[in-house]
């Protein structure tokens, strides 16, 4: 690996734990260049912006927590196993980056403000869970109820954010009867 390639996967992990620790705002400049021991020039030559760096630093941070979580399942055969040992991991192992949850710390944090980490937030658990589609964003228009097609909505609580407050619905099949 080239020496670019070192810089940029440290400045990378440095930039993890102090985002997930302090947020997007809480990141100084001057606390990034004192965790990567580089001038503002070093970091700006490997990322166009404070925001890119974030999104690759939430981006490493996620792996790694979900990584950690699903360490030695694929070994266990049987789904409930699977999911004893996944629980397992959760409570015995701590996050590999300071901080707490990347998730949840990145979609608090981005919630009102940075567009870029609210995006890799929404789009981390479905691909970490291997869903399909992320749910439906705050203020999403549910279909009407009164449908006779194949789907109804149901709805399933609040979701998003205090200011919007939007719905979350979701969508259940309705079988026909043969």
């Amino acid at each position: 690996m080239s020496k670019g390639k070192e810089t940029r996967q440290r400045i990378v992990a440095e930039a993890a734990a102090l985002f997930n620790q302090r947020g997007f705002q809480g990141a100084s400049l001057a606390a990034l260049m004192q965790a990567t021991g580089l001038e503002k020039g070093g970091i700006y030559r490997h990322f166009e912006s404070k925001e890119a760096l974030a999104a690759e630093a939430f981006d490493f941070a996620w792996r790694a927590a979900a990584d950690d979580r699903t360490l030695e399942l694929d070994a266990i055969p049987h789904s409930v196993d699977k999911l004893k040992q996944f629980v397992a991991n959760f409570v015995e192992r701590r996050s590999p980056i300071p901080g707490g949850c990347p998730l949840l710390n990145s979609a608090v944090d981005s919630d009102d403000g940075n567009s870029v980490l609210r995006e890799r937030a929404a789009g981390a658990r479905p691909a970490a869970a291997g869903e399909a589609e992320a749910p439906p964003r705050a203020g999403t228009r549910a279909p009407d109820p009164r449908r006779s097609d194949r789907e109804r909505p149901l709805l399933s609580g609040k979701s998003g954010t205090r200011k919007s407050g939007g719905r979350f619905f979701a969508t259940i099949p309705r079988f026909q009867k043969s």
